[in-house]
């Protein structure tokens, strides 16, 4: 299965945009407010410009999928290509769990690639602080703009949730077709 481009949907994007319009009115309250009644026509103007570079970082980030590359595009950083030869796996770098703490809710997607792919990788060191540092050495971690729920949650409900769902399965989808098998 191809896909060209996948936007991801976020599972905090109603959370970022009412931080956005807070941090919108905490600003017209510190910096604005003391000049007088004038300035508060200003207010609208900085609560839907906060709000709008919230959303504007939602629609800029994507995931492309090119014949030779992966491509990752977000609003405050530079355009990452990614040759699938140089992809050694895919990991989780962090999760969230439940209030029990028995069950990941979520794991926060990562590629590892390779940093210099044509020297073969030294053999794995068994002490922690060697593997730690053979790891920085041998990949770079490049993180998805993707969460991978875990397989036993329940699917997202709504349409938002859907879309969640579907861009979720497409990018797995993608990264199985290449030989990218995700962490369990």
């Amino acid at each position: 299965m191809t896909v060209s481009r996948v936007w991801p949907l976020p599972d905090h994007l109603g959370v970022d945009l009412i931080v956005g319009i807070f941090a919108g009115l905490l600003i017209f309250v510190v910096a604005v407010a003391p000049f007088g009644p004038p300035i508060v026509l200003l207010v609208p103007i900085i609560v839907g410009l906060i709000a709008a570079i919230t959303l504007l970082s939602f629609l800029v980030t994507s995931i492309r999928f090119d014949t030779d590359h992966v491509v990752i595009t977000r609003l405050w950083r530079t355009r990452q290509r990614i040759p699938w030869t140089r992809i050694a796996e895919i990991t989780s770098v962090s999760q969230d769990h439940n209030d029990s703490d028995d069950v990941a809710i979520w794991r926060c997607a990562a590629l590892m690639v390779y940093r210099n792919p044509d020297v073969p990788p030294e053999p794995t060191p068994t002490k922690p602080g060697e593997l730690r540092r053979w790891q920085r050495q041998t990949y770079r971690t490049v993180l998805l703009p993707v969460h991978l729920p875990d397989r036993s949650a329940p699917r997202p409900r709504g349409p938002l949730g859907r879309l969640t769902a579907r861009s979720r399965e497409l990018v797995l989808a993608e990264l199985t077709a290449h030989g990218l098998t995700a962490p369990e």
